[in-house]
């Protein structure tokens, strides 16, 4: 999965959406998203957003990261005072 800078994905997420590649947003470096593109066509349906689970569960594993540490860090980051 390729990063982009905030500012280079938002210039380019129209191209993104179209190829449907996931990318890696950052900001100064550090990742800030992933971005999961979904097919565009049809309803808005459960099995859709299964599917999109479905490929994050895939980049975590293809970059060796644990989901439950992912929303233990995630956590961790919302608490306020951190």
């Amino acid at each position: 999965m390729r990063a982009l800078g905030v500012r280079e994905f938002r210039t380019q997420i129209a191209s993104l959406i179209d190829a449907g590649e996931a990318v890696e947003v950052t900001r100064h470096g550090d990742a800030v998203a992933v971005f999961l593109p979904t097919a565009s066509s049809g309803p808005r349906s459960p099995e859709r957003f299964l599917l999109a689970a479905q490929a994050l569960d895939g980049q975590l594993a293809d970059l060796g990261i644990d989901p439950d540490d992912l929303v233990a860090e995630f956590e961790q980051a919302r608490r306020p005072g951190r």
